[in-house]
């Protein structure tokens, strides 16, 4: 799959805003009493119709279940709503696929951000390491938050 220039520069600058809109949401992050560890459910935005990003979509959450989060098959439904981009390229011997993402509630607080870039010759591999790569992050973020919590109530 050989995607244009023309394409490939519009879905980059597609993922900067998106990158500059989830930092610039920044200062809502810490909204008292709501922090990652009250996330039990995630919805996952529909990412795209073409067959890469369908495929991503159905491996992140495949990876979200395996980290212990159920997905919402509605965003009414869930505890967070995730927003992914995926974008892959195709050079002459590899693939590269990047990620960007955001992990928040109905309100916009702001419970995770990252993403990740990866590059080989197996497609399909290359999207299953960026879903687990992000879902990894998100329950590393969840045991970070919930035991600095506990230390926390234990110096107390």
């Amino acid at each position: 799959m050989q995607i244009s220039m023309k394409r490939t520069v519009a879905l980059a600058a597609c993922a900067a805003l998106l990158t500059i809109g989830t930092f610039a949401q920044h200062g809502k992050e810490h909204k008292e009493g709501k922090e990652i560890d009250s996330v039990r459910t995630i919805f996952v935005n529909p990412i795209g119709p073409d067959p890469d990003s369908m495929q991503f979509q159905a491996l992140l959450k495949q990876e979200l279940v395996h980290d212990g989060f159920p997905v919402a098959f509605s965003a009414d439904k869930a505890d967070a709503l995730m927003t992914v981009e995926v974008i892959v390229t195709k050079n002459t011997d590899q693939y590269e696929v990047e990620t960007h993402g955001k992990l928040a509630d109905a309100e916009e607080t702001l419970f995770w951000t990252g993403g990740t870039t990866k590059r080989g010759t197996d497609k399909t591999r290359l999207l299953l390491m960026a879903a687990r790569n992000i879902a990894d992050s998100i329950k590393a973020k969840k045991i970070e938050v919930h035991d600095k919590k506990v230390k926390d109530s234990e110096k107390k």
